[in-house]
């Protein structure tokens, strides 16, 4: 199916007249409507100068600089979400030019999307349509969207990296003064710039759909769906959270929820059992082994603004159970599917929790003591990964947590005397392991999204 203004036609999109910013590019398709900088640019270049040469910021604290940043930040969020809204009429009047000359399903499936376009807080479209005439649309529309985003992130990536440029000096400096705790502070700020401000999804204001609910004074629902290793029942904020079997195992949910209070007014739940994997949620039994076990469809009930599952990484990788990855992936897709269908706003993090050691739970007894190992011996980063590629592959909505690779990496940098110190045994974390790593994760990326 055809529609005005194509790929190749520098004049139109979908079908309206788009005037391009002589300054930034007369191509094809590339930045439509956005009036790039908004910042000024004499502005930006003398604080990039000062960040290189740190002429007038030897005085600045880390606070200071942060505050500057994130002023910068939202001016590029705010001229992003101009050009955003003004694409979105275009886009909104190029499908209703095209319904005028269809009719029948074509028509009625160009009004469902035209309908989605008006309605939904993200532009991006949350699942491609299989529909020849649909996805012509929506593959313009994604393209533009990238390009709408492309210069402001060429801008931040300028700025953090010119930052941590600084923040390298100003470390060497203190502790050329003996000032080693100051210098450590800013190393790790500078550490942090990339995920805070160059890893986060195409979104409103750079942020998911949940936390501009937040910040906007609504009350949206997050729901934990897993296993032992996100289980505290403690933590739910006016909402049921059901666990099929005694004995929690893990606190950072209950963290989680008081930084979240922090951040304004929501509902937190959870549907939690020890042991369970993806295939018992699945099963339609409403049973595990003795236990009386919530299923999918018990979430959607809930109909949750969104969830977060962890089940790939934790149980589901356990060898016992001869659950392949390419099974977890399927059965983690069908509960995207199924969840996307009930709401096709929600968003799904996707968590993969931590590397498991000795007896845990992928039970290493056979590379310790020549124990056999039965059933799938794919490794536990099999199933972290899957989930990280299960994200990046299902659109906008859809979000990887990823901790496993943080744990990981303090496990091969520090040792497992170090790694141990931030578990209460094999699988689950203590108080140190969710207050340092899971929950400041958790957060980044269910305010940001991914990359």
């Amino acid at each position: 199916m055809e529609i005005e203004g194509t790929k190749g036609d520098s004049s139109l999109v979908f079908g309206i007249p788009v005037t391009y910013n002589s300054k930034i590019s007369r191509k094809p398709f590339e930045n439509p409507t956005m009036n790039l900088p908004r910042i000024p640019t004499v502005v930006l270049i003398v604080w990039v100068f000062c960040l290189w040469t740190g002429v007038a910021l030897d005085g600045q604290t880390i606070e200071e600089m942060q505050t500057r940043l994130d002023e910068e930040v939202a001016q590029l969020n705010a001229t992003r979400d101009e050009a955003v809204e003004t694409l979105r009429q275009q886009y909104i009047s190029g499908l209703e030019r095209r319904m005028e000359t269809l009719s029948g399903e074509n028509r009625q499936l160009l009004a469902e999307e035209r309908d989605r376009a008006r309605e939904a807080e993200s532009l991006y479209p949350p699942v491609l349509s299989e529909h020849s005439g649909v996805r012509h649309f929506q593959d313009i529309l994604i393209e533009q969207l990238e390009r709408i985003e492309h210069p402001r992130t060429e801008r931040l990536t300028t700025l953090v990296e010119n930052l941590q440029a600084f923040a390298e000096r100003q470390s060497r400096q203190l502790r050329g003064r003996g000032q080693a705790a100051k210098a450590d502070e800013w190393e790790q700020w500078a550490g942090e710039l990339p995920r805070n401000y160059l890893d986060s999804r195409f979104g409103a204001g750079g942020k998911t759909r949940f936390y501009t609910m937040l910040e906007s004074g609504q009350t949206p629902y997050l729901l934990i769906l897993g296993t032992s290793t996100a289980e505290f029942p403690r933590a739910r904020i006016d909402a049921p959270w059901t666990q099929c079997a005694d004995g929690t195992r893990t606190n950072w949910p209950g963290y989680l929820s008081q930084r979240l209070l922090e951040l304004g007014e929501l509902r937190l739940g959870g549907n939690t059992c020890a042991g369970a994997n993806s295939n018992i949620f699945l099963d339609g039994t409403g049973r595990f082994e003795r236990h009386t076990y919530r299923q999918l469809d018990w979430v959607k009930d809930q109909n949750p603004d969104a969830v977060l599952i962890e089940f790939a990484a934790g149980i589901d990788s356990r060898n016992d159970l001869n659950i392949t990855v390419a099974q977890s992936r399927a059965n983690h897709e069908r509960i995207i599917r199924e969840l996307r269908t009930e709401n096709p706003e929600i968003e799904i993090f996707l968590w993969n929790g931590a590397k498991s050691f000795d007896q845990g739970r992928r039970n290493y007894g056979s590379e310790r003591d020549g124990s056999t190992r039965e059933g799938s011996d794919e490794p536990q980063e099999a199933y972290a990964q899957m989930l990280i590629d299960l994200a990046n592959e299902s659109g906008a909505g859809i979000y990887y947590i990823d901790t496993f690779s943080i744990f990981a990496e303090i496990l091969e940098d520090k040792g497992m005397n170090t790694y141990r110190t931030y578990f209460r045994d094999g699988n689950h974390t203590n108080q140190r392991g969710g207050e340092e790593i899971i929950v400041p994760e958790v957060l980044k990326v269910l305010e940001l999204g991914n990359p």
